[in-house]
């Protein structure tokens, strides 16, 4: 895409477009940043529960009552011959195995707490939260769906957001007339002026000489101008 110079001085013309779409643009990176919010709790949710997804109840299915205690967990794979000792201290146990996890459910009279969390704390026991009303595995591939969705949403914002060229092209084409407006006004302030005349020196490239020269001995207005080779010293 390209501009003709009298396109270009009418940039500003462009300017209410361009901030319609930045502030889309910002709209839709808030969107984004919610999704990937939502995916970190997700994958909180399947870091925390892919141990169990080979219990084969829902998770608050195991309660403790009154005078019985119900716990649930994770145990080193290498202790998992400490259950006999659980099941002599009158413990009824539960093994899951998962993909390389061992959990454990273990049920016993509450009297015996100490006597079974000594047992447990050999083994290495890791305590499952039990705040979830369905089956690990359901809730794993929920998370897992829930993420692929999610990030098929963020690809999507982005792809639309870069699809259309030409508000790229208008925001850098606006960038870069501001950025002229500005070198304008802070070349007044090196160049040397009156209340009736100005006077500039500048760099033209020696192919544009014959150019430059035709369109200034061309211009209407009132001016004033040589062109010449650069002098010793000059950089």
């Amino acid at each position: 895409m390209s501009l003709t110079f009298e396109e270009f001085a009418k940039s500003q013309e462009v300017e209410k477009e361009v901030f319609e779409v930045i502030d889309r643009f910002e709209k839709s990176s808030q969107e984004i940043i919610d999704l990937k919010s939502e995916n970190t709790k997700y994958l909180s949710v399947i870091n925390q529960l892919t141990p169990y997804k080979g219990v084969k109840a829902k998770l608050s299915s195991f309660k403790s009552t009154k005078h019985v205690a119900t716990i649930m967990g994770s145990i080193n794979t290498a202790k998992l011959p400490l259950v006999s000792k659980l099941e002599e201290l009158g413990a009824y146990v539960e093994v899951f195995e998962e993909a390389g996890f061992v959990n454990i459910a273990v049920i016993y009279l509450k009297e015996q707490d100490q006597e079974i969390l000594e047992v447990l704390n050999e083994m290495d026991f890791s305590n499952c939260s039990l705040a979830f009303d369905d089956f690990a595995s359901d809730m794993v591939n929920e998370a897992e769906r829930k993420i692929k969705q999610n990030q098929e949403k963020i690809i999507n914002i982005y792809f639309d957001v870069i699809s259309d060229e030409k508000v790229l092209f208008n925001a850098q084409r606006l960038h870069d007339f501001y950025a002229l407006e500005i070198r304008k006004v802070e070349c007044e302030g090196l160049t040397v002026s009156t209340q009736t005349s100005y006077f500039m020196e500048a760099w033209v490239p020696a192919l544009k000489a014959d150019e430059l020269n035709k369109a200034l001995e061309e211009s209407p207005l009132a001016l004033s101008f040589i062109i010449r080779d650069p002098v010793e010293g000059e950089s």
